[in-house]
């Protein structure tokens, strides 16, 4: 098991005990780089709805939809290119 899948792992054990904006977040990172795209999206709104104002949740957010764009995995923003 990888180290990503592993904290994965911890994460969602983790969870099960309490939610935890942090714990979110830092699962949504670890799924993001085992480019699990629609959990990791999931995991950031977890975070949010815990949190609505965690700018760093936010802009991790928004980084993965800009990601999962490029992958053609989301429509382009309207009025963007």
């Amino acid at each position: 098991m990888g180290d990503t899948a592993r904290a994965e792992s911890d994460y969602t054990q983790a969870l099960t005990l309490k939610p935890d904006v942090l714990v979110y977040h830092n699962r949504a990172l670890a799924r993001q780089a085992q480019k699990q795209w629609q959990a990791a999206l999931e995991d950031y709104d977890a975070a949010l709805a815990l949190q609505p104002q965690s700018a760093e949740v936010i802009k991790d957010r928004g980084n993965l939809l800009r990601r999962m764009q490029q992958e053609g995995l989301v429509p382009p923003v309207l009025g963007r290119n």
